[in-house]
């Protein structure tokens, strides 16, 4: 992956998508060698970072291997439960959008049809750490807290972006009423 972006000398690579992963990590059940795949993830995103190819991630993101617990709201009916533990990030990447880091985690057991969550930071949080967990919320605590942590996202959003919180109304840019001109 480095010697990929590498490539690039000379190129800031924040336009581009690019997704820091292993094709084996869903086959490889040998726990040492998982341990060696985020390892050299986690040094390789270190190395394109450190090389200016790409920027640092704002907040911390969740390391290669972590257990993590997520945060589902947003779908349409959305799941009970509004979260899912013992989830594990999978890979980290940069999204060229939104000029932000994204975790994918892998959901463990799968939900439904659902392997996996790629999302923010805002969504996700260490099994164990210093947050209260989300399995001990309720679905209306969760989506309270999703809330926050969504309008907190775009007041911080990269104006480099262009983008805007889509919750908010739209400025006309004629009048709503044609008799009023």
């Amino acid at each position: 992956m480095v010697t990929r972006c590498s490539a690039f000398e000379g190129t800031y690579l924040s336009s581009e998508i690019i997704d820091f992963q292993s094709a084996l990590w869903r086959p490889v059940q040998d726990v040492r060698e998982r341990a060696d795949i985020y390892r050299f993830l986690t040094i390789a995103t270190e190395q394109v970072c450190t090389a200016g190819l790409l920027p640092r991630p704002r907040e911390e993101i969740a390391a290669f291997g972590a257990r993590v617990e997520v945060m589902r709201v947003g779908r349409k009916p959305p799941p009970p439960s509004r979260h899912s533990t013992g989830t594990t990030v999978k890979s980290q990447w940069w999204d060229s959008v939104f000029r932000r880091w994204r975790v994918d985690v892998a959901l463990d057991p799968p939900v439904g049809r659902y392997l996996g969550i790629v999302t923010w930071m805002y969504d996700v949080q260490l099994v164990g750490g210093p947050e209260r967990p989300f399995s001990s919320m309720t679905p209306t605590e969760i989506e309270e807290l999703h809330e926050q942590r969504r309008k907190e996202f775009w007041r911080n959003i990269d104006p480099a972006s262009g983008l805007t919180d889509p919750s908010l109304p739209k400025p006309l840019l004629w009048p709503a009423n044609p008799s009023l001109t």
